[in-house]
């Protein structure tokens, strides 16, 4: 089980989830039961573990021109679609593959 603590050993991620994966922009990837979401570095939920934990594509990062609008490609029902950092989606899951540039 991992979590995340601060400098300060204030707990940041509570010890519940399988994997934990940092990013450029300071959020983390948390992985429980093959399922991922986002949280950012206060604790909060950017968005809950209901995607497809996929090691070769869920987690590809991409920066368009400031951090509102980083998107990150998951994985839903066996469908690729894209999750800005608010968690809305915006770009729908009904791809079979998906390249964000």
């Amino acid at each position: 089980m991992c979590g995340c603590v601060n400098f300060n050993q204030d707990t940041i991620i509570p010890i519940r989830y399988d994997y934990i994966i940092t990013n450029p922009v300071g959020l983390f990837a948390v992985v429980k039961d093959d399922k991922i979401g986002i949280i950012d570095t206060l604790g909060n939920i950017i968005v809950s573990c209901i995607y497809e934990y996929d090691e070769d594509n869920c987690w590809l990062w991409r920066g368009i021109d400031y951090v509102d609008d980083l998107l990150v490609t998951l994985k839903k029902d066996g469908k690729y679609g894209a999750v800005n950092l608010k968690g809305e989606v915006v770009i729908p899951f009904v791809y079979d593959e998906l390249g964000i540039f």
